[in-house]
């Protein structure tokens, strides 16, 4: 029994830690390339945008540690259509939070600004909205992510992560070579829309295999 338990969470943390790692490389990547492309004065403009990200993120991720051991209790009890039901709510109310969230920044983001910065990076503002787009897009899959790693799935994670990371590279490097701070918003933006969608085709595919198997 002991070793079983090993191996289960063995075969679970080594994804997990995986997936750590492969969400790391699109959230940082772009300052250094924005540092080696257009100069580190646009880096430090990228944090000053993210930091409007963090708390958003923050708190998703503080909520998801909560919901995870709900979701499973879920699935054990209802099974996959409970589960599916759960995942669609969490969506839901994801996708509404972020939205209230960008929408009062970006509605007084002129005070924001001043308040946060003494007026400084003001001139970056115009790239909140943008921001607030695919921010939303990468608040919606954590319900899909909590569902994948309620059904013992964080394989599933790690390749919809994988993606991330890789549209970040592809279109990351030309996108901020060409545009700077706008190219790496935008390809930032690319990169969790396809997390997203990643996410969600795993999810459906996962959910459709364990309905046929029971």
């Amino acid at each position: 029994v002991l070793r079983e338990s090993w191996q289960r969470h063995w075969r679970y943390g080594r994804w997990a830690l995986a997936s750590c790692i492969a969400s790391w490389m699109p959230t940082y990547i772009f300052y250094p390339l924005l540092s080696t492309f257009s100069g580190i004065a646009q880096s430090g403009e990228l944090r000053a945008l993210m930091n409007f990200f963090s708390p958003l993120d923050q708190t998703l991720s503080a909520l998801s540690l909560l919901f995870l051991p709900y979701a499973a209790q879920v699935q054990a009890e209802q099974g996959i259509r409970g589960l599916a039901a759960l995942t669609r709510n969490l969506m839901i109310l994801s996708v509404i939070g972020a939205a209230v969230y960008w929408g009062l920044v970006v509605g007084f983001r002129g005070p924001i600004f001043r308040l946060l910065y003494a007026g400084k990076y003001a001139n970056v503002g115009y790239l909140l909205p943008v921001l607030a787009f695919g921010s939303i897009f990468w608040a919606a899959g954590y319900g899909p992510a909590i569902a994948l790693r309620a059904i013992e799935s964080p394989k599933s994670i790690f390749v919809a992560y994988f993606a991330t990371t890789a549209i970040s590279v592809i279109v990351g490097v030309p996108a901020t070579r060409a545009f700077g701070l706008k190219g790496a918003v935008w390809a930032s933006n690319a990169a969790e829309v396809a997390s997203f969608v990643v996410l969600m085709f795993l999810m459906r595919s996962k959910l459709a295999t364990a309905t046929e198997a029971a």
